[in-house]
């Protein structure tokens, strides 16, 4: 299956505010251009994620106040997504600078290694001051390596927060509220670790977009049949670019096998690309093609 992609929401914003930007998924194509990723490895010698943890959130905590993590709490413009360790390993959407930022931490031979992915060097630029402001940890803290990265290893890690940053832009007000409400708890779903629901509502967002186009198409009633033979249908007459065609197999194939065998485990992975195909679907049949 080919790469289906996040478009470059750096590059949509610049136009946008030009006035001349069409209107762009959050596809993975452009985290392979220019304006691709930006991660990056800092390293903290002898520091535990659980214990730089705790020592962050004591901090933010009274009596002992410590005002840059109090501040990055309290920050409207970033949305926090749950994460065990919410300060070595954010997930965090930056509104006004249209940023992300994703990242893990590991232990290796008594160094805590936090490894961070954004769509810019902004949100990463950020996090590093805030490491930084830290009473005993600012010296402790080493940049091992940032640049820009295309692979899908990055890539992927980008996604579901660029589709948050996306839903929380005026642009996904030209999506009907209907597809909204499966998509904003797909990815609810999504954040939490449930993977096969977040699968199963992939799967009615990329039907009822079927169904919608169906009766566009064939000035009658959807029929009640499988998603799989809606697609088949729905693509004799309308047809779809490559990329979408592929991702709405996809998350039909996932959908297939998470609600008819009982005993398949999803994985996280199954639940984003299911999460890709309705996205890309979404915006491409209300944002591209209309």
């Amino acid at each position: 299956m080919p790469f289906s992609a996040i478009e470059d929401l750096h590059e949509w914003m610049a136009g946008k505010l030009a006035g001349t930007a069409r209107p762009l998924p959050p596809t993975m194509d452009a985290l392979r251009s220019s304006y691709s990723i930006q991660p990056q490895r800092l390293i903290a010698p002898k520091i535990s994620v659980e214990a730089l943890t705790i020592y962050l959130w004591t901090l933010g905590q009274p009596p002992i106040l410590h005002k840059p993590v109090l501040d990055w709490f309290q920050r409207k413009d970033i949305i926090i997504y749950p994460s065990l360790y919410p300060m070595v390993e954010p997930r965090l959407v930056f509104i006004n600078s249209l940023d992300i930022l994703s990242g893990y931490a590991f232990e290796l031979r008594d160094n805590l290694v936090l490894d961070m992915v954004s769509l810019k060097e902004n949100a990463l630029d950020e996090y590093e001051r805030l490491l930084a402001s830290l009473p005993g940890v600012e010296n402790r803290i080493k940049r091992l390596t940032r640049g820009k990265k295309h692979g899908s290893n990055h890539v992927y890690r980008a996604y579901a927060l660029s589709a948050h940053l996306w839903l929380a832009s005026e642009e996904s007000g030209l999506v009907p509220e209907s597809v909204l409400t499966f998509l904003g708890p797909c990815l609810s779903y999504y954040d939490t670790g449930q993977w096969r629901t977040s699968v199963v509502l992939s799967a009615i967002s990329v039907e009822y977009i079927l169904s919608e186009m169906f009766e566009e198409t064939f000035k009658s009633t959807a029929p009640d049949i499988p998603l799989g033979q809606l697609y088949e249908k729905v693509k004799v007459k309308k047809g779809f670019p490559e990329d979408i065609d592929a991702w709405i197999r996809r998350t039909n194939e996932i959908r297939t096998k998470a609600v008819h065998r009982s005993a398949w485990f999803a994985s996280e992975r199954d639940a984003l690309d299911a999460l890709i195909g309705a996205v890309e679907l979404t915006i491409w049949h209300y944002l591209e093609s209309a």
